[in-house]
């Protein structure tokens, strides 16, 4: 099992901060995490753009509702979930893929995409061959 950020929350709250005012009455304590990994620590539902897939389904995590502004400059809240009443029987419920979210704001290029960097991949190469 690894240590996650519930699992420190858990032992800050339930174990170190009641020790602390058993110890220290009527004090005020300040804890300083640094160099954690907890630092990264996202909830399991965060927007997070590496966790989505390029398409739809999948094993991608269900995110919650996002938000963007349009071009009339207009909020719009847009779920990155399929409704359960969807068109395509297999979607319903699903998260959606990246396209799909990109798709719904009109920003999915009209052009090709290309998913690896044509200067980069030559230079990845070159260092695993030396």
């Amino acid at each position: 099992m690894y240590w996650k950020a519930e699992h420190m929350l858990d032992q800050l709250v339930n174990r170190a901060i009641p020790i602390f005012e058993v110890l220290h009455p009527g004090c005020v304590s300040v804890f300083c995490f640094d160099q954690s990994t907890n630092h990264n620590a996202m909830a399991e539902d965060a927007l997070i753009a590496t966790r989505i897939n390029l398409s739809s389904g999948g094993g991608q995590p269900k995110m919650h509702n996002g938000w963007y502004i349009n071009e009339r400059e207009e909020v719009c809240i847009q779920s990155m979930v399929f409704p359960i009443n969807h068109s395509v029987a297999k979607l319903r419920g699903q998260p959606k893929g990246i396209k799909q979210v990109l798709g719904e704001r009109n920003l999915w290029p009209a052009k090709r995409v290309h998913l690896t960097c044509k200067q980069c991949s030559g230079k990845h190469e070159m260092i695993h061959k030396g």
